[in-house]
């Protein structure tokens, strides 16, 4: 069985149980995404990936699955400023611990430069006003050091 939907103006047939990430992937159309990977289960907890599909609120695109008819925009105006504010709430929260996907995100949305400065007047406004986080890097571990500071979950 399929469903077809539609995706920034453009009409797309999936399986059943696609999700909307997965049909928009399919369609050449990028979402970000922090929390998922391929590999893994999505679990939708960044909110990075979330679409407009004219419900009451967002949905993340990783774990809502695509319905006939559904009309979903990927990058509408409340889509972009969600993932600019959050991009920024994860920027002054892990100040220079981030990862590169997020600083990747940042760049991409002009709130930091190439060499990761911030170019953006709200996030410096941020930075100056989060506490920095004194998060110790985890080496309790033979083989792994983890740093849960820049973990996204």
């Amino acid at each position: 069985m399929s469903v077809t939907l539609t995706i920034d103006d453009q009409t797309v047939t999936v399986p059943a149980g696609t999700t909307l990430w997965q049909a928009a992937k399919a369609a050449g159309i990028d979402i970000p995404v922090l929390c998922h990977q391929e590999r893994l289960n999505p679990v939708g907890v960044c909110r990075m990936c979330v679409v407009d599909a004219g419900e009451r609120t967002l949905t993340a695109s990783c774990v809502r699955a695509c319905q006939n008819g559904m009309q979903v925009q990927t990058a509408s105006p409340l889509v972009q400023q969600h993932r600019r504010m959050l991009t920024r709430l994860l920027l002054a929260e892990m100040g220079g611990e981030t990862t590169s996907d997020v600083h990747d995100l940042g760049r991409q949305m002009e709130l930091v430069n190439d060499s990761g400065c911030v170019t953006d007047p709200q996030l410096q406004l941020l930075r100056k006003t989060t506490p920095p986080k004194s998060n110790p890097v985890d080496v309790s571990s033979p083989v792994i050091a983890v740093n849960h500071a820049a973990c996204i979950l």
